[in-house]
Order: structure tokens, then C-alpha cells, then sequence
């Protein structure tokens, strides 16, 4: 399998781009990708362990994720929404039939075994019944009815 979300941040210079303008052009990129190009991306997106932890490579890199996750969810029917101010909150929202699923998007290092993940890489249940409490209050047309977490497992 190839790294190609790995390739494709080498080849940019992040420094020189905002956050939002990256997004975009990943969007694009992975739009002209077949099914199975995404699902190989998404397999091989792990963050890789020489990024530093909570650093700006990092946090980047898991926006991609969640946006190539968006992007799978795209081409099943849903109406997928990256969730931008993240205080506490979901990081996708995908909805179909006025019905929305808020979903948490995981990463994990290179280096982390994906045999028995950290416990704590896990939402608690406790916070998506806020997040779907909070989601309806602000919502009344596209009532949250549950929620999903997402993250890439070689097997």
C-alpha cells in the first residue's frame, strides 16, 4: 500500500498555506480519486511518528483525515460537513433524511499498536449524548439521532 496522504503533505509547503486553502485543495485532490484510491488513503493514515505531538504537521494532518472521511461519506449519499470551531464538538456531521450522525474522527501514530488502542483514543459516551443534546438544541430540522466514531486499522 502506498502513503499517499503522507506524500501529498510532503509536497506542500504548509507554512506558506492557511488551513482552510489546504482543506480545499485536498478536497479537490481526492475528488478525482476513485473508491478504492480513498479507501487506501484512509487505511495508510496514520500520523506518522516523527510529526510532533499536538504540533501544527499533526493537527493538519488529522484535518485531512477528517476530510477524506467526509469525502467517503460524500459518495455513500450523506450530506457530510466538516465541523470547524472545534470546542468540544464533533468533527463531522453527516446527515441523510433530516436525520444527522456527529461523528469523531480518530487518528493514530505510526508507532501506537493497533492491536489494543489507548482506551483514552476513544469517546466516552457520556460526551456524544452532549454532543447530540447540544447538536438538537441548535438544530431543529436535522435532529442528531446518534453517533459514530471513525478511524483508520491495518489489519
Amino acid at each position: 500500500m502506498e502513503y499517499r496522504l503522507h506524500e501529498w503533505m510532503a509536497k506542500r509547503n504548509l507554512s506558506a498555506i492557511d488551513t482552510d486553502q489546504l482543506v480545499s485543495r485536498f478536497k479537490r485532490w481526492l475528488r478525482s480519486k476513485s473508491d478504492s484510491d480513498i479507501q487506501e488513503i484512509l487505511m495508510t493514515a496514520f500520523i506518522p511518528d516523527d510529526y510532533e505531538e499536538d504540533g501544527e504537521r499533526e493537527k493538519i494532518f488529522s484535518k485531512l483525515v477528517e476530510t477524506a472521511i467526509c469525502e467517503i461519506f460524500r459518495r455513500i449519499g450523506f450530506r457530510a460537513k466538516l465541523v470547524k470551531p472545534k470546542n468540544e464538538t464533533e468533527d463531522i456531521q453527516i446527515t441523510i433524511a433530516g436525520k444527522t450522525i456527529l461523528v469523531d474522527a480518530k487518528t493514530f501514530r505510526l508507532g501506537r499498536s493497533q492491536i489494543a488502542p489507548n482506551v483514552k483514543d476513544f469517546i466516552k459516551l457520556h460526551t456524544f449524548r452532549t454532543w447530540i443534546l447540544n447538536y438538537n438544541l441548535r438544530h431543529r430540522k436535522a435532529q442528531a439521532i446518534g453517533g459514530l466514531v471513525v478511524y483508520p486499522s491495518y489489519p
